[in-house]
């Protein structure tokens, strides 16, 4: 594989990596983000929804089924309980990120209690 000019194959790697953080620091902003649409509703609502939200950038859910590889001959799923939030994919990459939802849940009611800033992620910038 070519480099690109001024480029070292340690720092491709490390663009690689760095990308990939990214890519879950965004993943788990955006299970908060569906998390705070629930408004006040308290934990015990939130669970039993079997709520998504998606489109073909991004996927996140409440329970059910997130599906790798999806339609390949290498596709499988992970099972998610109704305690769970994952997050399949995130600008159209596939994450596959499943984080506990009491976890997330805590966090953004701690975020507004603290009244730390809430930002508005840019999936498509």
């Amino acid at each position: 594989m070519e480099m690109p000019i001024g480029h070292t194959e340690d720092q491709n790697k490390e663009s690689s990596l760095e990308k990939q953080e990214k890519l879950k620091t965004i993943a788990r902003e955006l299970a908060k983000d569906f998390v705070r649409a629930f408004g006040s509703r308290p934990m015990a609502d939130v669970s039993s929804t079997y709520a998504g939200m998606g489109g073909p950038m991004y996927n996140v859910q409440i329970g059910g089924y997130m599906f790798a590889n999806f339609q390949e001959p290498n596709q499988y799923s992970i099972h998610l309980g109704l305690d769970q939030i994952g997050v399949e994919r995130v600008c159209g990459i596939e994450v596959m990120q499943v984080y506990p939802l009491k976890e997330i849940y805590d966090e953004v009611r701690r975020e507004e209690l603290t009244g730390e800033q809430i930002t508005q992620l840019s999936l498509f910038g």
